[in-house]
């Protein structure tokens, strides 16, 4: 049977330490996947460029939208939807273009990726 020497055990508790201790800092300071509450205003008129504001949480910068006819997939290139104008973590806004009357979904990107979609959540009115 082979004795634990001192430095060897003192090394395994310092590594064990140093393990749990990136693990810990890993957990608080990775991004959060941002969540959408609510918009505002959820109906616009047609034909004219309006703002809508989001509410939730973790949103952060360089976030893109696309905005499509309800149950339609995107065809555009996510890269390049409208950004998203970050007020703070809990706020965005979003300039939206011209739309005919109708119902729409309004997906979110990060970086090419979807990570949000609100399925009929903006009405357009004539």
């Amino acid at each position: 049977m082979r004795r634990i020497n001192i430095v060897d055990a003192a090394a395994a508790l310092v590594v064990v330490g140093m393990t749990a201790s990136a693990v810990a800092a890993y957990m608080v300071v990775r991004p959060h996947p941002p969540v959408f509450s609510t918009m505002t205003p959820t109906s616009i008129r047609a034909g004219v460029r309006a703002r809508v504001q989001f509410t939730g949480r973790h949103i952060r910068p360089f976030l893109q939208a696309l905005v499509v006819p309800h149950g339609t997939a995107p065809t555009a290139d996510p890269t390049r939807g409208a950004w998203v104008g970050i007020g703070d973590t809990t706020t965005a806004a979003l300039e939206l273009p011209r739309l005919d009357a109708g119902e729409y979904d309004v997906h979110i990107y990060d970086k090419g990726v979807e990570i949000a979609r609100a399925p009929a959540v903006l009405i357009v009115r004539r």
